[in-house]
This record gives structure tokens, sequence and C-alpha cells, in this order.
């Protein structure tokens, strides 16, 4: 079994500008979002998620993939509507999306991922949080880096 060797600062931060929407998004780039934990909550306006997203912080130039993922929440505030292009509306226990990049939009924001699916969150205010859970644990590598945004 291999043990994390270094120990892992959590990250907790709050996006309010276009800067922080970039610095998300990067840190957000290649995660996976099972389908079955984006949950919207009109009443609430919140949009909420669950993610594994790889440490890339730990990861200098970011040349390779990371060697670690670490469950990570993100929670939309002020949410007035969502829509998706691509997504299922019902979707199974099994179905996890690959994050590719966050696009922040005048009225709102975009999640976009790499098989097509886009999420449009229209917001009244922008503020997204992303928050780590737990310790980071060995990712299964990939043969190439994924493409980042930028």
């Amino acid at each position: 079994m291999t043990q994390n060797t270094h120990s892992h600062e959590k990250i907790k931060l709050k996006a309010v500008s276009p800067e922080d929407f970039n610095a998300i998004s990067s840190l957000l780039h290649a995660a996976l979002v099972p389908a079955i934990s984006l949950r919207h909550d009109p009443a609430n306006k919140k949009m909420s998620a669950m993610v594994m997203r790889y440490v890339w912080e730990n990861e200098e130039g970011h040349e390779k993939v990371p060697e670690e993922r670490v469950n990570a929440g993100m929670m939309v505030h002020h949410v007035e509507k969502v829509q998706h292009k691509n997504m299922d509306s019902h979707p199974q226990k099994k179905s996890i999306y690959q994050l590719h990049h966050i696009a922040h939009k005048p009225n709102g924001l975009e999640l976009v991922f790499d098989g097509g699916q886009v999420m449009h969150i229209d917001v009244s205010q922008h503020a997204v949080y992303l928050y780590d859970i737990d310790e980071p644990w060995p990712a299964h590598q990939p043969e190439t880096v994924p493409q980042r945004k930028g």
C-alpha cells in the first residue's frame, strides 16, 4: 500500500472574480465528477458537486499528471437556473464525467466536461466554494497528460 509521504494542506477557496474562477478551474482540471453528486437545490439557490480532483498544486510546472487525487466539494451559491447539454437527466450510479474547465460568464458559469457535456449555471452573484474533504490517495496514471485550458 502506498502512503502519502508529504503533508497535504487542504484547499479551501472562494471564487468571486474571473481570476478566482481561473484558479479553481485549474485545480479542478480533469476532476472526476460522479453524475449522482451533481445536486441543484432551487429552494436554497445552491448547486453542489462532489469531485475527485488531481492534486495539481503539488506538481511544479504541471508537466505531468499528479500522482494523487483528493475528494473535494464544490458549492455554487446564488443559483437562479441550471441547464445542461448532453447530460443524462436521470444519471446512473456509475455515470462519471471528467471536468475539463470552468468558464466564467457575466451572469454565471459553465462546467465544461471532456465528453462534450456542458452545465450552464445562471447566478445572481458569483460565489463558488471549493474545499478538500480528506487526504489524497494514489491516482491511476493515464498514458498522456490531460490537456489543460490556458
